[in-house]
């Protein structure tokens, strides 16, 4: 197996469906080279914003590295910061709240890997 390496600050950012900044750190569609069962990804959400509701089929654990915020996933509210990682079945409503005063950061690695067609926003 070979090693890959990439760096946020080379990577392209977009506007998600659900109004996070992302970018696809590693997907199968674009690293084809790679056999990957999963797809993985970088968030941003500005101070006082937060995503749209949504849903995945899929499962998505979600990787805070920045910023204070609340995720509430179904009715469950729960704080998160640097440090907090928060598995989210499939098939349940989601959304991300920057509660904080800088850019809440995380990682989302979705499993088998994210496709438009599998997440509906709500």
């Amino acid at each position: 197996m070979d090693i890959f390496k990439k760096e946020l600050k080379n990577q392209v950012f977009f506007v998600a469906g659900d109004h996070t900044i992302l970018t696809e750190v590693y997907h199968p569609k674009n690293d084809e080279h790679i056999k990957l069962p999963y797809s993985l990804a970088f968030a941003s959400i500005k101070v006082g914003n937060k995503s749209l509701l949504h849903r995945l089929e899929q499962e998505e654990m979600y990787i805070f590295t920045q910023g204070v915020g609340t995720i509430t996933i179904g009715k469950n509210n729960f704080r998160v910061e640097k440090g907090t990682h928060i598995l989210v079945p499939g098939g349940i409503d989601q959304e991300v709240t920057n509660d904080g005063s800088e850019a809440l950061e995380f990682y989302c690695l979705v499993s088998p890997p994210w496709e438009e067609k599998d997440e509906l926003i709500l």
